[in-house]
């Protein structure tokens, strides 16, 4: 599990960078039902699945177009603890993998992302993680510093993804349908992408944030998030 979620990359990104006051903002829609049904059709993955191997996907048409080097890029993804018998509040912790942006194959990279959140699933790592690090706060403030620094490291992952299910069924205020709902998630220290995610009835709901500084063609990776949706979904015939 360390050598999984915690043990630093290589080599840094594109997101690693000092982050300023600025911000930019996109947005991004693809659909829910037919993406979860060509993500189980191609590879047995779930949505969460799917979501992640599109910003894969679109991951590496950004990279192409700054003619950047492709390699993979590590990518923290929140999990809920929290049961319905807990009290009121929030018990998250994460799992971290990598995305496979260097592969071409939008079903490969799916099936890759498949296989990676399935042996974090497997062996409970975002609960084993979460006990390990409540563990070392309880031993003494400087491991309890230490892995925070760890935790928060640009080589731990790159930018986080979070998606979260909202309401499952078409919302409307004053009569008026909403078609959309985008959420913003402010970024970390030298992490200068976010991407966070919320389902409104049928639509998968893309918020992107990101320093101006750093990336000054936040539209270009939006444009990319539902290209390779589609592909994906031309992938499953």
């Amino acid at each position: 599990m360390i050598r999984r979620e915690l043990l630093p990359g290589l080599h840094s990104t594109p997101f690693d960078a000092h982050i300023g006051r600025h911000r930019a903002v996109a947005f991004a829609t693809t659909p829910l039902s037919s993406l979860h049904d060509a993500a189980h059709s191609l590879a047995g993955a779930t949505v969460n699945d799917a979501v992640l191997a599109v910003i894969a996907g679109a991951l590496r048409r950004w990279l192409q177009q700054r003619h950047g080097v492709l390699r993979d890029v590590r990518v923290k993804v929140p999990v809920s603890l929290h049961h319905e018998t807990q009290p009121q509040g929030n018990n998250d912790s994460y799992f971290c993998l990598p995305l496979p942006v260097g592969e071409p194959d939008p079903r490969k990279r799916l099936q890759s992302i498949r296989a990676a959140t399935a042996l974090r699933k497997t062996h409970h790592d975002a609960q084993d993680l979460d006990e390990l690090l409540q563990r070392l706060s309880h031993a003494a403030p400087g491991l309890q510093r230490w892995a925070q620094r760890l935790q928060t490291s640009p080589r731990t992952f790159a930018l986080n993804v979070s998606n979260v299910p909202g309401p499952p069924r078409p919302v409307s205020v004053l009569g008026a349908p909403v078609r959309s709902m985008h959420p913003l998630a402010e970024l970390a220290p030298r992490h200068a992408l976010r991407v966070a995610i919320v389902s409104v009835a049928d639509t998968l709901c893309y918020g992107l944030l990101a320093d101006p500084d750093v990336i000054a063609d936040l539209d270009v990776l939006a444009i990319a998030i539902e290209r390779e949706a589609t592909a994906i979904l031309n992938s499953d015939g």
